[in-house]
């Protein structure tokens, strides 16, 4: 109960902190975050990777779809299904719509060829929103759990599993988060300053 408060309180600051920045600062940290995930090598070479639609002041890492320039690389991004409980990705590309879903997210319109469950291994990359992150691969999400059902399908990084990365403003890192044995555990986040390694001591992946 206490980390859930704890937790709670977090959200609060971190929600705050990041709607402090203007549109310019969101902006410009969004085109050098972007960048930094370009630089990745595991995006250099993948052929499928996840994205997300940004809400409330998150990074918007969109751009790396119009400026794909792997013709063999996909995008795909996230929608909430008929259970209200679980995520599945659809393929997207530059002119796909998109329309307003759960909690005003866009989501893609058209939905074939979605990955949900174990299917998410076959992914390359998969870069996820947040609020909060440490040093030791912690993510703090909004509290819906979406991400961490989604994701304890998956195998882990060093079992042949999807490089999962974070994406955040600097702003947003915290010493060490309250964490719970169903949140996931990123593998790194991007942010304007680059990438920043989960710490060799983290909490063990638990996906």
């Amino acid at each position: 109960m206490e980390q859930a408060r704890a937790k709670q309180r977090l959200r609060a600051t971190l929600r705050q902190s990041r709607l402090a920045l203007s549109a310019e600062q969101r902006e410009a940290g969004s085109r050098a975050i972007a960048a930094h995930a370009r630089a990745l090598p595991a995006y250099a070479s993948a052929r499928s990777v996840a994205l997300y639609c940004a809400i409330h002041g998150e990074v918007d890492l969109l751009s790396l779809i119009a400026e794909n320039d792997d013709p063999a690389r996909r995008f795909y991004l996230p929608w909430v299904q008929a259970d209200g409980q679980s995520l599945a990705f659809a393929p997207f590309a530059c002119g796909d719509a998109l329309r307003a879903g759960a909690f005003g997210v866009s989501e893609p319109v058209e939905r074939a060829n979605s990955l949900s469950g174990a299917a998410l291994t076959q992914f390359d990359v998969l870069f996820l929103p947040l609020l909060g992150f440490d040093a030791f691969g912690g993510r703090l999400g909004y509290g819906g759990g979406y991400y961490d059902r989604a994701l304890s399908h998956i195998v882990r990084r060093d079992q042949g599993g999807p490089l999962v990365i974070g994406v955040a403003f600097e702003r947003q890192r915290v010493e060490r988060l309250p964490l719970e044995p169903h949140d996931i555990r990123l593998d790194g986040v991007v942010t304007e300053s680059g990438i920043h390694w989960a710490s060799p001591a983290s909490i063990p992946h638990t996906y």
